[in-house]
């Protein structure tokens, strides 16, 4: 697999499944890292291009005082209907796509030999296809939505409704050519993670 080009791997998995935290291992280990939900979240700025298609969509009346948009008046509305659902990602996600694009072209440039790309939405956006490969994080159903409601002071039908309204694990499974299942100890995650860098380090 010695390449010159920059080696890319997709990295999603639902809600609570420890993006984070094995985005955070992969960036101690010097790998570069590109935030899908980061970039949403700065498109979504006053006056950037996001933050135009929300307001030009959904109205005013989600727009507090200062400009920014209310993200948890929002979330409660696009989790509670599909509708909308499906409106604000088919507004949102072609902008994401390009800036992450934009990102890994500016790697490669640099002549950076692989870069993670973390999208909770990966499969859905069909942004698979771009890369050379994809890692699964998974966990039990019953550790997701504790997660869920630790992390988001979510009640368990509000942390259940979100994850019902995601792809299911079996399906994203049967599309991953790696699977991390983060229900165990951090340590043990750690161990998995650190074991495939290693393998795909040697391999590229």
């Amino acid at each position: 697999m010695k390449q010159n080009k920059i080696y890319t791997i997709g990295l999603t998995g639902g809600i609570a499944t420890g993006k984070s935290t094995v985005t955070e291992i992969l960036k101690q280990a010097g790998i570069k890292v590109i935030d899908a939900d980061l970039i949403s979240k700065e498109i979504l700025e006053p006056y950037k291009e996001g933050w135009y298609e929300v307001v030009a969509y959904f109205g005013n009346d989600f727009v507090n005082d200062d400009f920014t948009i209310k993200r948890k008046a929002l979330a409660d509305r696009i989790f509670s209907n599909p509708d909308d659902l499906m409106k604000i990602n088919s507004l949102l996600h072609p902008i994401i796509i390009e800036k992450i694009r934009a990102k890994v072209n500016e790697y490669e440039k640099q002549g950076v030999k692989l870069a993670f790309i973390d999208a909770p939405l990966l499969f859905e956006t069909g942004l698979e296809k771009d890369y050379d490969e994809v890692w699964l994080l998974v966990c039990g159903i019953d550790e997701q939505i504790r997660r869920v409601m630790v992390r988001d002071g979510l009640t368990y039908e509000q942390a259940e409704n979100i994850i019902k309204n995601q792809m299911s694990d079996s399906e994203k499974r049967a599309k991953a050519n790696r699977v991390i299942d983060t229900s165990d100890s951090l340590e043990s995650t750690i161990r998995h993670v650190k074991t495939l860098l290693e393998e795909i380090l040697d391999e590229i």
